[in-house]
């Protein structure tokens, strides 16, 4: 079991459990008797207070906030600059990719790399222009 579900699992039967002793405490201390109702009330409560911690905690486990924080704007630079040079790749790769690009002789329809006849006129790939 990972640390975070064991702990969120412990703080919930810790709620869950000081809830029904302070219920049952304040009962005592005015010589009642908790009936069926006050009982199965408890129980909902608790349960449902525990089910919440759990699964609170639990759904925040993946975020990982302590990893991610940008303490400065040094760092904040830094990922911007790297993300912009992943994107300036991209382009290239792409500006690339469309110089191998040809017009067709016949009707100067721009046909991609592929392609070893026009798309628009059928015409075969011939002198580029």
């Amino acid at each position: 079991m990972k640390p975070r579900l064991f702990l969120a699992h412990a703080v919930g039967v810790v709620v869950l459990l000081s809830l029904l002793f302070a219920v049952l405490e304040f009962l005592d201390v005015r010589f009642l008797q908790p009936s069926g109702f006050v009982w199965f009330l408890m129980y909902v409560i608790g349960f449902g207070l525990y089910i919440y911690i759990v699964t609170t905690m639990i759904r925040l486990e993946p975020l990982g906030a302590g990893e991610k924080i940008r303490t400065d704007h040094v760092t904040e630079s830094r990922e911007s600059r790297a993300a912009m040079d992943r994107l300036e790749k991209y382009y290239e790769r792409l500006e690339e990719e469309r110089s191998r690009d040809w017009n067709c002789s016949h009707c100067r329809e721009p046909n991609g790399e592929a392609f070893e006849y026009c798309w628009n006129c059928n015409a075969e790939r011939g002198q580029e222009s």
